[in-house]
Formats: structure tokens, sequence, C-alpha cells
């Protein structure tokens, strides 16, 4: 008999609220839609307020930021979590303080595996409405637990994936079975396979950025493959989504009114929408000056994304000396943490800058800057080394990516290249924390509640 699932804020925190051998399977329940017909689904993946969260936490403990401020660590006093990251606490969660990013993927994770095990029996749907409706619940699901491996488990390495310990990947929206962590291997293994089946069934666009699409599952490739080293593949895929779009926003357009800036929705570089689950910089909060520094004469993303703390037009009542990033700010938004045409670019500079082919490192590098920097000012950049190229390119893809979250994960996997590994240094209040190259404190914790739910679930070892 086919199960029956509630449409309800209920599954917001049904993973963690529930014990790993007890179903949440209610009959009928009075009041409340049960998915029959394929439209229902489509209902269920259009559920923005569960499909629109991505990450975001993590950007507490990058480089880019610095809260050694009064007036910024006065408001951050109240906000518990954004302190526990900043200064890299071993226990990031407390008995009244849950981790909400777990709680969001999993989430994801939960619907998606109720369309994926239900859609293609449902009612009244063509067979192309069902097939495209499991593809995108296979890359929100792929996603999800890309995140999560990224942010609880260890970075990629092919020589201990097999064995490092990754996250719990449920296939069913029934959770009464050991929910033991996969291997981190096991989780690529399994997203590499659902993203690759759902491109060759996807549109190529779609008509909604919520909507997962063809490009959107290449470039998501591309970003899991430059994770796991594999350059050329990254590449390839990184190609494969720039055949179908390719567009940029010409910084020099909007030099005159930075707040005319596409939103999200109509953003011709986005490819999908996924919102920072904490806005780290809708407050705004200070940049670091070892960010700041990184950029030189002409550059418009730090003409007009970048607005002094004390006078800038978006910073509101967070008021401090030094400079803040006001890109959510100029029309409202959420940060999105959502895959994007410049991220495309990105990889594919760095993947051919380390493939050894800088003509078309270059190529990809100075086809997204000539959209960054003024027209009077820019030149195209050139290197005498595939040392320098990379340099350069890792460069442009922390100013470009700031606010999105990948720095953390850029500084995780950089880590691994002496050249590249960067030693942390945040104070607060006073008081200096260090977060060193490929610490332990890299890898967030399990919250224990969920743990003492389920035990069969390991814990992170941090310092």
């Amino acid at each position: 008999m086919k199960t029956k699932y509630i449409f309800s804020i209920f599954f917001l925190a049904v993973f963690m609220a529930l014990p790993s051998c007890k179903s949440f399977v209610e009959e009928n329940p009075k009041g409340q839609m049960i998915p029959e017909n394929t439209e229902d689904y489509r209902y269920l993946l259009n559920y923005s307020a569960v499909f629109v969260n991505g990450y975001g936490n993590n950007e507490f403990g990058t480089d880019d930021i610095d809260l050694n401020q009064e007036n910024v660590t006065g408001i951050l006093s109240g906000i518990e979590s954004s302190v526990n990251y900043y200064t890299f606490k071993k226990d990031l969660f407390t008995a009244a303080l849950s981790d909400e990013e777990w709680t969001f993927l999993y989430q994801q994770v939960f619907y998606c595996n109720v369309v994926l095990t239900e859609v293609m029996n449902s009612k009244n749907g063509t067979d192309a409405e069902k097939n495209e409706l499991y593809a995108e619940a296979l890359v929100h699901r792929a996603y999800a637990y890309w995140v999560l491996v990224n942010q609880y488990s260890k970075m990629y390495n092919a020589s201990t994936a097999a064995t490092d310990a990754g996250v719990p990947m449920p296939t069913e929206p029934v959770i009464n079975k050991n929910l033991t962590r996969a291997s981190v291997k096991t989780v690529y293994d399994a997203i590499l396979k659902d993203v690759l089946y759902a491109a060759e069934i996807l549109p190529n666009k779609q008509p909604n950025k919520l909507y997962p699409s063809k490009a959107a599952a290449y470039a998501l490739l591309s970003r899991i493959y430059l994770i796991m080293d594999n350059y050329s593949q990254s590449a390839i895929y990184a190609e494969k989504t720039l055949s179908i779009q390719d567009s940029l926003t010409n910084l020099n357009d909007f030099v005159d009114d930075p707040s005319l800036l596409p939103r999200k929705i109509a953003n011709p570089e986005l490819l999908i929408i996924k919102n920072s689950s904490f806005n780290v910089y809708a407050l705004p909060f200070r940049l670091s000056e070892d960010l700041l520094n990184t950029y030189t004469d002409g550059d418009l993303r730090y003409q007009l994304l970048i607005q002094d703390g004390q006078t800038g037009a978006n910073i509101g009542s967070l008021n401090f000396d030094g400079k803040a990033f006001v890109r959510s700010k100029l029309n409202g938004e959420d940060m999105n943490t959502g895959l994007t045409i410049p991220e495309v670019y990105l990889n594919l500079a760095e993947c051919y800058a380390r493939l050894g082919d800088m003509d078309k490192s270059l190529h990809y590098l100075n086809k997204l800057l000539v959209n960054r920097y003024s027209t009077d000012s820019f030149t195209d950049v050139t290197a005498t080394s595939k040392e320098e190229l990379l340099a350069t390119v890792l460069l442009e893809r922390r100013k470009e990516l700031l606010g999105n979250g990948m720095r953390w994960f850029d500084l995780r996997r950089l880590n691994k290249e002496p050249q590249f590994a960067k030693t942390v240094t945040h104070i607060y209040r006073g008081t200096s924390y260090t977060l060193e190259p490929n610490s332990a404190n890299y890898i967030f914790p399990i919250d224990t509640k969920v743990i003492k739910l389920n035990p069969e679930i390991t814990q992170n070892e941090r310092n």
C-alpha cells in the first residue's frame, strides 16, 4: 500500500525530532493534503520555503569577515551561533541552540525522497512530466548532500574517501532504519550518479530559477569535480553549462545606480537560487583588511558593492569603521548560495590553469573580468607561468564569489596545497582565535541532539 505523507511545517525538524527506529507516517490525516496526482508533486517541489534554503553560517569562519568592532560585537552578542562559528568554538551547538542548516538540508532530502519514491506512479500526468519532476528532485537532493558532506565531513581525498565518514544518506521518506554515516566516497558516488542521470532529462533552462535545469546540473557537476580535484571533468561540464547559458552582467552598466542590479529571479547570471541560511551580509558586517587589500583601481565590485561602514547608503543602523559588502542590501534580498555563471567561468579558468592550458584559462578569466572592471581601466590579464596564473585566478575567485559561502569550501580544499594553505585568525573582544590549515575545526560537529536521537551517527572530533 502506498505510504501517505503530510504536507506541513512539521517536516522542518522531523529528521532530527524522531528516533531512527520510528516512522513518521500518518494515514490520511484529516484536513491534510495527500499527494496522488503528478501535479501534487509539482506543488511539493515548488515549496520554496523548503528548497530555497542553502547554507551560509560558514561565512563566519572565513578570512573575509572581521567582526572585531564594538558595534558589531554588540549585535553578535545576541546571536550565539554567529559568535561560535567566528571563534571556531569546539561545540557550535547547545541544548538551546540547534543546527538549522542540518535541519533545512535534511528537510529537502525528505521531500525529495517523497517525490523520488512516488512520482512515477502518480496519477494524471505524462511520462515526460513525471521524469522531469524526478530529475529535479535528484538535483535538489544532490545539492543538499553536497553541502552536508562538505560541512560535516573531511575534504574529498581519493586515497581515504572510502573510509572517511560522510553523512547519513536516507533514500526513502520513512526514517525507520539505521542512519549510519555513509563514507565520503559513497556520498560523492551517489550525487554524481544522480546529477548525471538528471542532466539527461532536464530542459536546458527553466522558467523559474528555483527549478533545477540542465545548465544548473552541469554547473553542479563542475563544482563537484573541482572539489574532487578532477579538473578535466570539471572543465567539461563547465563548458557544457556555458554552451547553454553564458550570460554575464556588465557592472559598467550600473555605475550610476547599482540598486538597479538585477534581482535574483531575473538575474541572467544565476542558474539556480539557494538563499544563504544566515545572511551574514544583510546587516551588513565589516570586511577584513586582508580581503579589502586585494582590490585594485577600477574594480567595480569594490566601487559598487562595497560601502563605507559609517556613511554607506545601505549600511542602516549598524555603523562601524571599515567597509561592508552591500550586494544583498541594494535590492533587499538574501545572498544567493546557488550556482552561477561567474562561478562556472572561474572553474574553467582554474581548471585550465592547473591543466597547463594558459590560453584557455586566460580566455575565460578575461571574459569575466572585462565585465567587472571599468572600461577605461581594464586590460587583459596576462601571466608568465602556470603558477602565477593560478594564483591570479584564485584571487579573483575570492573576490567574485564573496558572500555566497564558497570561500569556506575553497579554504578547505586549498589547504591541501602548501602554497595556498592559510591560517585564519579572528579577534573577538580582545581575544585571538586561530584556525590552522587542515584543522579538525574545518569539519562542523553534528548537533548532539541529533546524535542522542540517532546514536549510530558518530560525532566529528574537534579541537
